[in-house]
């Protein structure tokens, strides 16, 4: 593609430094990205990206997606909406780049997104959960190529230290306000892909898949809500199995079964374990009980991509 000439366009320097040279005068202008991409808004109207495996120039529209290659991998880029500031228009550079060497990609150790509802409540939410090496930017794009997440981290923090996990939780509008099917279908299933660049300059990535195969609720038998129980025994939990959501690609694979005090008393203390997908009994010692206190049981139904169901039920000690 042959452009207007700038006097600041070489014709051997990488990629990025060339068009970093060029986007002197227009910093507002200008990004870099985690995956070794760099990109200039010109015109209002169109997007300069350069990078790739073969450091060649293209346009886009903004909004549009560029399709490169790293060692030998189909990747699908989002292209950014780049604030342009003052900018009203800037001449355009033709640049005859070098083969741009491949940049490490590093795989992140954790990297979750998963619903969450809680069928007593009545809601639902969507979290997500990626960690790894210490990174200046972390973020996440959908399966179509949309940005959902983009973390840039500032001062000493991302200088010097770095972000190393990140986890969140999207708001929980109660099936009233927003049904499940309608939260759902705002985030369509399918992998979607993390994204980091850590301190030392690498690339770092992680891939979760996201479906819309939800549990359904566990049914506690023992103890029954609002039940008093004597807090010098053991109590036993028990409940009922969960239907697999959608076997064989959805099934149970495991419960996790919390007790805790009201969250009004400032003593906090909390029961936690996860159980097989087999098990329907669990016995909490006396020792966790307090006399005359208020408790909640919560059991979560979890399947094979992470959805879980939650349930809560309370009950007193004598």
């Amino acid at each position: 593609m042959t452009l207007k000439k700038s006097k600041r366009a070489g014709a051997k320097r990488e990629p990025c430094e060339e068009l970093r040279t060029f986007a002197l005068s227009f910093p507002d202008a200008y990004e870099e990205f985690p995956w070794g991409h760099c990109a200039i808004k010109v015109n209002k109207k169109i997007f300069v990206t350069l990078g790739g495996e073969d450091g060649a120039l293209s346009m886009s529209r903004p909004g549009a997606t560029m399709r490169t290659r790293s060692n030998n991998t189909p990747r699908w880029i989002p292209a950014f909406l780049i604030p342009l500031g003052a900018v009203s228009a800037v001449a355009l550079v033709s640049i005859a780049a070098a083969p741009k060497a491949p940049r490490e990609i590093i795989a992140f150790e954790e990297a979750e997104l998963f619903f969450e509802q809680n069928a007593t409540d009545g809601d639902l939410g969507l979290h997500f959960k990626v960690d790894g090496e210490d990174s200046s930017r972390l973020g996440l794009v959908g399966p179509n190529n949309r940005v959902l997440v983009d973390v840039k981290v500032k001062g000493n923090l991302g200088q010097v230290i770095g972000l190393t996990e990140l986890f969140s939780e999207s708001a929980e509008p109660s099936f009233d306000d927003l049904p499940a099917d309608e939260f759902m279908a705002l985030f369509e299933p399918g992998e979607y892909r993390f994204f980091g660049r850590t301190l030392g300059g690498d690339t770092a990535e992680g891939v979760a898949t996201l479906t819309h195969d939800m549990p359904g609720e566990a049914v506690l038998i023992a103890p029954l809500e609002d039940e008093e129980v004597d807090p010098t025994e053991d109590l036993e939990l028990m409940w009922e199995l969960v239907d697999d959501p959608a076997p064989p690609e959805s099934v149970i694979e495991c419960y996790e079964v919390v007790v805790e005090k009201d969250m009004d008393d400032e003593r906090l203390r909390v029961f936690s374990i996860f159980m097989l997908p087999t098990d329907t009994s669990v016995r909490v010692p006396a020792e966790f009980f307090e006399a005359g206190k208020d408790y909640k049981v919560e059991i979560l139904a979890q399947e094979t991509s992470g959805n879980r169901t939650a349930i809560e039920v309370p009950f007193t000690t004598e």
